[in-house]
C-alpha cells in the first residue's frame, strides 16, 4: 500500500498591516524522508511583536519513487526536520536547519505555538521533535580499518617504549614495591613494561576525554546533533559518539591484551572491566545505541582519568618532593579530585537519571522493538552497568580519594 501525498501548506498574506511569511517542505536525501513542515511569521509593523505557528505532518513513504513525486509537489525545499532560529531578513524570519533525516517508519508530530517578544527582532523558539536518525548498518564493519590500524599503532608504541627503556633503572627508577624481580645484570630494578603501559594508556585517555569534553561542553553537538527526546538519546546517530566508541573498544581490548603482561594490571577486576567496557562500545557502535550516553559515560568521565594517569607515574616513578615534577604531580591530584567528584560522581548521577527515565519510557512505549528489535537486552544490561559503575565512583571516591584528602590536611 501506498503513503498518500500530502500536500505541503503556503500562505502570504497582508491584512491590515501585518505580513504573514510562509516556509514549509523538506529537500530529500536518497534512502531517507523527512516531514512537511509549515512556517508562519507574524511580524506588526515596526514592533518586535513575533508570532509563530509550525503545522509539523507526518509523511510516510515506501520508496525512493514516493520520495521523489512528493518533492516535485513541494513548493519550497528546505530541510526543516531539526530547527534553530536565524537573522531576520526582508521582514521575514528565516529558519536554518541543524539536523536533518529520518527513517520511513511512522513517526509523531506535534503542533507547535510560538510567541515572542525581542526587542532585537529574533525570535527563540523551541521545537519538539522525535525525529530520530535510520539505523546505520554494521557501525563495526564501516570502522574496522581503522579499529585495526590504532590498536595496531599503540601496541608498537608499547613495544617501542618497552625496548627504549628496557634499561633505564639509572634515571627512572620504580618504587620499591614493583622491584620484585631484578631485571638488570648490575641488581638494579627496571620497570619498561609499566611505564610502557601507563604512556599508552595517557594517549589513549587523552584522546576519549578530549573528545568527549568538546562534544559535551564546546560543540555542543550532543544537544543540537542529535533529537532531544527519549527516542532520540537512546537511538539517535552522532558523528562523534561513532568516532569515540570505536576509540572505547581500541583502549579497552589494547589494555586488555596489554595487561596479560603487566602483573600489577593482571586482576580479575581490571581484566573483566576491559572485556564489558569493549562489549559495550562495540554494542553502541554496531547498533547505534546511547550514542547520547556514551559521549559522556565514555568520554566526559574520562577527563578525570587523564590526571589519574599522570598520578600513577609518580605511585610507580615517584618524583622528589619538592622538584618540578613533583609539582606538577600535586596539581594533577588536585584536579583529579575535582574533575572525579563534578563527572564521576554528580553528573555521573544526574545523567544516569535521564538514561533510566528514557530507557523505561521507550520500553512502556513500545518503542525499542520499533527502533531496535530484539535489542531491549542491551539497554537494560546497560541500565545494570550503569548502576555497578555508578556505585563504584560513589565507593571509590568515599573510601579511596577522601581518606587520601584528610590524610594530606592533616
Amino acid at each position: 500500500m501506498t503513503a498518500p501525498l500530502i500536500p505541503v501548506c503556503s500562505m502570504k498574506l497582508s491584512l491590515f498591516g501585518p505580513s504573514w511569511y510562509y516556509g514549509g517542505g523538506p529537500r530529500w536525501n536518497p534512502g531517507y524522508c523527512s516531514p512537511v513542515s509549515c512556517y508562519l511569521a507574524l511580524k506588526i509593523g515596526k514592533s518586535p511583536v513575533w508570532v509563530g505557528i509550525w503545522v509539523d505532518l507526518t509523511i510516510k513513504a515506501n520508496s525512493t519513487t514516493e520520495v521523489n513525486q512528493l518533492n516535485a509537489k513541494l513548493p519550497i525545499a528546505m530541510d526543516l526536520v531539526g530547527y534553530q532560529t536565524g537573522s531576520v531578513q526582508d521582514g521575514a524570519q528565516v529558519l536554518r536547519p541543524y539536523s536533518s533525516c529520518c527513517s520511513f517508519e511512522s513517526l509523531s508530530y506535534n503542533l507547535n505555538f510560538s510567541f515572542g517578544w525581542e526587542k532585537k527582532q529574533r525570535l527563540q523558539v523551541m521545537v519538539s521533535s522525535k525525529v530520530v536518525p535510520p539505523q546505520i548498518s554494521s557501525g563495526f564493519a564501516r570502522r574496522r580499518i581503522s579499529i585495526f590500524a590504532s590498536i595496531s599503532g599503540l601496541a608498537v608504541l608499547y613495544i617501542f617504549l618497552w625496548w627504549w627503556l628496557k634499561d633505564s633503572s639509572p634515571w627512572l627508577t620504580p618504587a620499591s614495591e614493583y622491584c620484585q624481580e631484578d631485571t638488570s645484570t648490575d641488581g638494579s630494578c627496571s620497570r619498561p613494561d609499566l611505564f610502557a603501559f601507563q604512556a599508552t594508556s595517557a594517549i589513549s585517555q587523552l584522546a576519549l576525554g578530549g573528545l568527549g569534553f568538546w562534544t559535551w561542553h564546546v560543540s555542543k553537538k550532543a544537544v543540537t546533533k542529535i533529537p532531544q527526546t527519549a527516542e532520540g538519546r537512546l537511538f539517535g546517530y552522532l558523528y562523534e559518539a561513532d568516532i569515540l566508541n570505536a576509540g572505547i573498544f581500541v583502549y579497552q581490548m589494547f589494555d586488555f591484551f596489554a595487561s596479560l603482561f603487566v602483573a600489577e594490571h593482571r586482576t580479575f577486576i581490571f581484566m573483566t572491566h576491559h572485556l564489558l567496557a569493549a562489549f559495550t562500545a562495540w554494542m553502541s557502535l554496531e547498533y547505534q545505541m546511547v550514542h547520547y550516553y556514551a559521549i559522556f559515560f565514555g568520554g566526559c568521565s574520562e577527563i578525570s582519568t587523564i590526571f589519574l594517569v599522570l598520578c600513577n607515574f609518580d605511585v610507580y616513578f615517584p618524583a622528589e618532593r619538592g622538584s618540578t615534577w613533583g609539582a606538577i604531580i600535586t596539581v594533577c591530584q588536585a584536579s583529579f579530585t575535582v574533575l572525579f567528584l563534578y563527572y564521576r560522581v554528580i553528573g555521573w548521577i544526574m545523567v544516569s537519571w535521564q538514561l533510566w527515565t528514557d530507557v523505561f519510557y521507550v520500553a512502556k512505549k513500545g518503542r525499542i522493538e520499533e527502533y531496535r528489535p530484539g535489542k531491549a537486552w542491551f539497554l537494560y544490561g546497560f541500565l545494570i552497568m550503569d548502576t555497578v559503575l555508578g556505585a563504584l565512583q560513589i565507593y571509590w571516591f568515599a573510601f579511596g580519594i577522601v581518606p587520601k584528602i584528610l590524610e594530606i590536611l592533616q
